[in-house]
């Protein structure tokens, strides 16, 4: 009990200690700067992929083994090994740390909330991380680069009684992700995360506009597998629709399909550049965790 007394008080000490809340701050820099990084390169090859300039619409995965792929791809590798690891680690802090202003009923769910969005966010960047390690270490080939370990456990947990409760869940959480990126498109906060005495006004709005038609492009991408899985729990069927790369071969299955991917992918690369700058200058007032 004493170490997890000792642990519980050593992350709290972070909002009090200049330099533990400044290790903190660098792990959120590391982590937005790869972040970004990661989103351009999906933005760039679905967007060449849209308009007909060959390649292949990507996911995360399909986006770390281009940069594999690229000059100086094994440091690249390193470099985006820990950042994403950096990422995950401040998302978890933000899970432990965030705490509720007040009281009430309401505050605590929207507190509980926003724990496990952050935990669930930290885990799939970690997760990420430990791929980039793979890759590095020879054990891992890369795979699809999409989702297929997760479409094949969830449709195999769709055999089960609690198949169809789990994909469920799942579903209305990614809605409420989804919700919250349509949130931040139309009433952005990155003015409150970052430092923009730095920035001129108009290089704020560019990056605010960037940030915003991201975020569009995210909330749509979420809609469509949040809709897909709880379509799928409904009818007690499999899904092949649980990741961002799945979301986007579904728009361009679309009518006017390679126009509205070219779209969509382009609101990823602006976002992964807004990212980048944050990362750039990620303001440490932004450690009051909320």
């Amino acid at each position: 009990m004493s170490v997890i007394a000792d642990a519980k008080a050593g992350l709290h000490s972070i909002k009090t200690d200049p330099s533990k809340e400044d290790v903190l701050e660098k792990l959120a820099q590391a982590g937005y700067l790869t972040k970004g990084a990661l989103y351009i390169v999906i933005g760039f090859l679905t967007v060449r992929a849209a308009i007909g300039f060959g390649g292949e619409i990507a996911g995360s995965k399909d986006a770390i083994k281009f940069i594999a792929g690229q000059p100086m791809g094994r440091i690249l590798l390193i470099l985006m090994a820990f950042g994403l690891f950096s990422y995950g680690a401040w998302r978890y802090a933000k899970a432990y740390l965030a705490r509720v202003k007040n009281k009430s009923s309401k505050d605590k769910v929207k507190s509980v909330m926003k724990k496990v969005g952050f935990a669930i966010s930290a885990t799939s960047y970690t997760s990420l991380g430990v791929f980039v390690v793979l890759l590095l270490s020879g054990s891992s080939s890369g795979g699809s680069g999409g989702g297929s370990s997760v479409t094949g456990f969830l449709n195999d947990a769709m055999s089960t009684a609690w198949g169809p409760i789990l994909m469920g869940l799942i579903g209305f959480g990614v809605l409420i992700a989804a919700l919250m990126q349509f949130k931040h498109a139309f009433k952005p906060e990155l003015k409150e995360q970052i430092d923009t005495t730095e920035l001129d006004a108009k290089t704020q709005r560019v990056v605010t506009y960037f940030y915003q038609a991201g975020s569009l492009a995210r909330g749509v991408i979420f809609g469509l597998i949040s809709y897909y899985l709880m379509h799928s729990a409904y009818q007690a069927t499999g899904t092949s629709v649980d990741s961002s790369k799945d979301a986007l071969r579904q728009i361009f299955s679309m009518s006017y399909g390679s126009t509205l991917l070219a779209i969509v992918a382009s609101g990823l690369f602006v976002y992964g550049v807004a990212c980048m700058v944050k990362g750039r200058y990620r303001s440490v007032s932004a450690l009051d965790l909320r």
